[in-house]
């Protein structure tokens, strides 16, 4: 029988993850050796996930093994010797599908050849991509009453999933500046934007260009962060890499929307509390069983937009929640409180800033 795998790093339900143990002395190391000895012979499974209807399990959540995630200190023998005997054990289990949301980046380039020669694997993108259309749908509802006055820029229009997000914005914004490499698709996206809806999109090449003083920035490639000090908002559907992510934690900029925030339908349950993380890998992985016929649909190239048809006629309308940022879910109600309370805090400042400018001018005419 078909199941998936999602696998993840270790989840405290704290909204943090951990991939080391913490030992002291003989003892603690030699326990440390010996769990990591024992779990690389071995899957781990952190929770089952079933379909109530059906009365069967669909998959499990797996930890990443330790033997991924200290692959550059072992021997070639030891990694070909203990990836096989992983793989082996994926088969003996059932899985025929795996999905790594987030974590994808920590598994080294030769474990993924190897799995994806065994069975299909996913980073997550799909159910990321469908949940962020949802989620900016939301942000301009939320916005409704600002987006007159919204300039945004879109890095990399010239690709898919640039074009996609920039469709989404065209019937809510007055100002949209196109940015990527190739000036031919993005004057043909610009032309198609004027054809439909008579807004003129203006287009370049240079990056800066495109994200100097926009308050709404769509990006799908990491870029130089100072680049968005002037921004209120970014939604980054790139590669999730870690220490891009770290990097974006450090600066503090801007509100950043990495995906949307969603919650299981109420007949698939998990025996654990699930991050959202592990959430999203639920249900892509849900999506590539054999009779919901989604991997057909990859290989024609079926929009995201097709796609998020196919998980409503499963599930009815997948709710999403919120947004998933660098410090985790922020749900709508919670963003709408911290956007207006900044916002408000901008305006005040540059107001009491314009007041002073004033009291100066007329001190100097005196």
């Amino acid at each position: 029988m078909y199941k998936f795998a999602v696998m993840t790093l270790h989840y405290s339900g704290r909204g943090e993850y951990c991939n080391k143990t913490k030992s002291g002395g003989f003892i603690g190391r030699a326990a440390a050796a010996y769990r990591a000895w024992k779990a690389d012979r071995r899957i781990k499974i952190a929770a089952t996930i079933h379909h109530l209807d059906r009365h069967r399990e669909l998959g499990y959540i797996l930890e990443i093994p330790g033997f991924i995630l200290r692959w550059n200190t072992l021997s070639l023998s030891k990694r070909k010797k203990r990836l096989f005997r992983f793989i082996q054990l994926i088969k003996e289990s059932g899985i025929q599908f795996m999905c790594v949301p987030f974590f994808h980046d920590l598994i080294p380039a030769e474990v993924v050849e190897h799995l994806e020669n065994q069975l299909l694997l996913s980073n997550g993108s799909n159910i990321r991509i469908i949940t962020m259309i949802q989620c900016l749908r939301h942000l301009m509802g939320i916005l409704k009453n600002q987006l007159s006055g919204i300039e945004a820029g879109v890095w990399c229009a010239d690709t898919d999933m640039g074009r996609l997000l920039a469709m989404e914005l065209v019937p809510f914004l007055n100002f949209i500046i196109l940015g990527g490499r190739s000036t031919d698709k993005l004057f043909r996206l610009s032309d198609e934007i004027m054809n439909e809806t008579g807004l003129a999109c203006p287009v370049t090449t240079d990056l800066k260009e495109c994200l100097k003083d926009r308050q709404l920035v769509i990006l799908t490639h990491e870029c130089d962060i100072r680049l968005l000090k002037n921004a209120l908002i970014v939604v980054y559907a790139g590669p999730l890499n870690l220490d891009f992510i770290e990097e974006i934690r450090k600066y503090r900029g801007p509100f950043w929307i990495l995906s949307g925030w969603t919650e299981l339908p109420e007949e698939i349950k998990a025996d654990k509390q699930l991050s959202f993380w592990e959430t999203a890998g639920v249900l892509e992985s849900v999506l590539y069983i054999p009779e919901n016929n989604l991997t057909a649909m990859k290989t024609l190239n079926v929009s995201p937009l097709t796609q998020l048809d196919l998980i409503k006629d499963l599930f009815g309308e997948t709710r999403v929640k919120g947004f998933v940022s660098v410090d985790g879910e922020v749900s709508y109600d919670r963003f709408r409180m911290r956007y207006f309370r900044k916002n408000s805090r901008t305006v005040s400042h540059d107001y009491r800033k314009t007041q002073r400018s004033k009291k100066r001018v007329l001190f100097l005419d005196k």
